[in-house]
């Protein structure tokens, strides 16, 4: 996936809140191809598995698989681009 990626607020909170770093899911969209969902023509889904840093130790990490949602849309000053408008397996962080 070469086009630019959008993360909205709460997409960016979720991850943050999931101890997930922007750039770190944005490197593994760029390298991922995401799948159309049959019947819902212009979302897509990329299934993907995560390092993310355990919160009491982090310098380990566990693997998260998730799926992760996609629409395409406009990006202003990039021209067509991804929104990511959904992600699944990340649960926040209790501390």
């Amino acid at each position: 996936m070469a086009d630019a990626i959008h993360l909205s607020d709460s997409i960016r909170r979720q991850l943050q809140a999931a101890l997930v770093r922007e750039p770190d899911l944005l490197q593994l969209l760029e390298r991922e191809e995401p799948e159309e969902l049959d019947g819902l023509p212009g979302r897509y889904r990329c299934r993907c598995t995560l390092p993310v840093p355990r919160p009491m130790d982090p310098e380990t990490a566990e693997l998260r698989s998730l799926d992760i949602y996609l629409r395409r849309r406009p990006i202003p000053g990039d021209g067509d681009g991804w929104e990511v408008y959904e992600v699944d397996g990340l649960q926040p962080v209790q501390g």
